[in-house]
């Protein structure tokens, strides 16, 4: 995914956007409400929204996923526990769709997809698969699939090669199903993962845009995955990436959050020397229009926000405990 950007940044034709982040209203919000984590998430280190619970990933526990209450962020019941056997996981990458309420779960080792079905699981208070399929069939190594009917919008690493394609899970991908063309990833590259990872992204399936943003370059894509077509835009300049690296200020994305209606984007831009403050969160309309910036009154580790914009969750840690910030906003 990195590659993706770093073309794209390169490509300085019109199409290019610029958006001057001094002309976004800036919001400095204050939480209404802080909460103190379980003992067990005090190594939680990414919130997301689902629905009417938020989702805490963490690490080093039995299970990857905890679902949390909103009333007062107690857990609820832990979901795919880790492991090798058949009803465990193998430290999945998930996204959440909102138009069905299921968990969106890819595992690239055992080439399978899973969608869990979360208000089953709430209920049974354990993990209720929805359906399971093996990826197999599509003779490539699925990174990561998006969506939760299909054909699903997924970034595939091929060898050398990394793509996007729109993929069936029971029939091999051709090139007719790219798209975006490939990515050549160098031949110096030992762990193409690597740049894989460098870029994290938001699906909104009504409106079949991938949104990617580039976690060390000021620089965003909107790939509409029926048409195939890219919106790209740089937040105040078109930068490269020797450009960031050299650069006196220390950029990178921090989180990544969509909804329905809007695409919000904590975004660091520091003096290198500095310690690194996570509080700015820009938010966009899908078409990539600038609505708001928001400025958190300390330094967050994850933020999600609920399915009406109404509430912002900050997640905070420390070596005694995770705690979660609420904010009330206003768009």
């Amino acid at each position: 995914m990195l590659f993706l950007l770093i073309i794209s940044c390169k490509d300085e034709t019109k199409k290019d956007e610029i958006i001057k982040t001094k002309k976004i209203f800036l919001d400095k919000i204050k939480p209404d409400t802080k909460y103190i984590l379980a003992d067990s998430l005090t190594n939680t280190y990414h919130v997301e929204n689902i629905g009417e619970y938020v989702l805490a990933v963490t690490a080093l526990n039995n299970n990857m996923f905890y679902i949390l209450s909103k009333k007062d962020f107690t857990v609820i019941t832990g979901l795919c526990p880790l492991g090798e056997g058949p009803e465990e996981f193998s430290s999945p990458f998930a996204s959440y769709n909102n138009n069905n309420n299921t968990l969106v779960l890819t595992e690239d080792d055992r080439a399978r997809l899973t969608i869990v079905d979360i208000a089953s699981s709430i209920s049974q208070k354990k993990t209720i698969i929805k359906h399971q399929t093996s990826l197999s069939k599509t003779g490539k190594a699925i990174y990561r699939v998006f969506g939760s009917n299909p054909p699903y919008p997924a970034y595939v690493l091929d060898g050398m090669n990394f793509s996007l394609y729109t993929l069936s899970p029971n029939r091999q991908l051709h090139d007719t199903d790219l798209l975006l063309p490939k990515i050549n990833l160098p031949k110096s590259l030992e762990n193409g993962l690597f740049y894989v990872t460098q870029s994290i992204q938001a699906y909104n399936e009504k409106k079949h845009i991938l949104f990617v943003a580039n976690l060390y370059i000021p620089c965003f894509d909107l790939i509409e995955t029926e048409t195939r077509k890219v919106k790209r835009f740089y937040l105040d300049s078109r930068i490269k990436e020797a450009e960031a690296i050299s650069s006196k200020y220390t950029l990178y994305v921090w989180g990544l959050i969509g909804t329905d209606k809007y695409v919000y984007v904590g975004f660091c831009n520091a003096e290198k020397g500095q310690d690194p403050e996570q509080k700015l969160i820009y938010v966009f309309d899908w078409e990539g229009n600038p609505v708001k910036r928001y400025e958190l009154p300390f330094s967050g580790r994850s933020f999600t926000v609920n399915s009406e914009n109404t509430k912002l969750y900050a997640l905070t840690t420390n070596e005694n405990h995770a705690e979660i910030h609420s904010f009330n906003i206003k768009l």
